[in-house]
């Protein structure tokens, strides 16, 4: 999984622009602090788990492991997706590798300071990807 400026998904590969962020910067002043990123991955599956579908989701966090606040009335939680692993009837002998892209705009930070992005399988937390958001002086 990484952050990055924007990712996609086309005939089973991954596209990245931008990869590696572990800053954002906003201008100076009060919230709200709106920020555009995108994730990006694979999940790999083993056979034996390939039989059915799997929950993939993203939360995002505070530095202190708290849920992120957003501005106003906007309200934080949990998106993802189900991932569809197996098309046909086959048995499955190999790891099923899935991409993914996730790509998030304006989103509404009520604070500055360190997030955690954490990826989650059926479930269980597989990732956390750190990053400051910080305000910079217009010139």
């Amino acid at each position: 999984m990484v952050l990055c400026d924007y990712g996609q998904v086309s005939g089973d590969k991954l596209f990245i622009n931008g990869g590696g962020i572990d800053r954002m910067y906003v201008p100076d002043g009060p919230g709200p602090y709106v920020v555009n990123f995108s994730v990006a991955g694979t999940v790999t599956v083993p056979p034996s788990q390939a039989a059915g579908n799997h929950v993939l989701g993203l939360r995002l966090e505070t530095e202190d492991d708290e849920p992120a606040r957003l501005f106003g009335e906007a309200a934080g939680g949990t998106v993802g997706g189900e991932l569809h692993l197996n098309g046909s009837n086959a048995p499955v002998i190999d790891d099923q590798t899935i991409s993914f892209a996730f790509n998030f705009q304006g989103v509404p930070l009520a604070e500055l300071g360190g997030y955690e992005l954490v990826c989650s399988l059926d479930g269980d937390d597989l990732r956390r990807i750190f990053f400051r958001v910080e305000a910079v002086a217009q010139s």
